[in-house]
């Protein structure tokens, strides 16, 4: 049985609860700014449906969703993502999707976030190319269908 750090863990609780910065160095208030447990929220949501969509496994897919985020946190050690795989690639691309869907929501309130919103696209689509061909046209299609309902 794996050993658990109560220390890790207790840090890791009270820094999602904190706000995600990017927000708040764009003019958005305090009060609106999304915490990362948000943020990491929509990205599993993301994750999930999108690994059903095109066939692989939803617990991988949220394993190194959670792995990565705690990576960039600094909570966790590079060690537990031992591959780049197609896996690790849904999960980065849901993170970053996760960050657009926010960027436009702050951006239909009136917030300078279309800058993020473009970047987060961007390096949502260096992500899809590393996928299979099928995979891409499936998450494309989803993406696409997804920000124009925001619109």
């Amino acid at each position: 049985m794996p050993s658990i750090d109560l220390e890790r863990m207790k840090a890791a609780l009270i820094r999602g609860q904190q706000p995600y910065t990017v927000w708040s160095l764009v003019g958005v208030p305090l009060p609106l700014v999304e915490t990362l447990s948000e943020r990491l929220y929509k990205a599993a949501i993301i994750a999930y449906n999108l690994a059903c969509a095109i066939g692989l496994s939803p617990g991988v897919v949220l394993e190194k969703l959670v792995y990565s985020l705690a990576l960039s946190e600094g909570i966790e050690t590079e060690d537990r993502i031992t591959n780049h795989d197609h896996a690790y690639t849904l999960a980065q691309l849901s993170i970053h999707l996760a960050t657009a869907l926010q960027a436009a929501s702050y951006s239909a309130m009136g917030f300078a976030t279309d800058e993020i919103l473009r970047e987060e696209l961007d390096k949502t689509i260096t992500l899809v190319s590393k996928l299979e061909a099928e995979q891409q046209e499936i998450i494309l299609m989803i993406v696409d269908k997804i920000f124009r309902k925001k619109k």
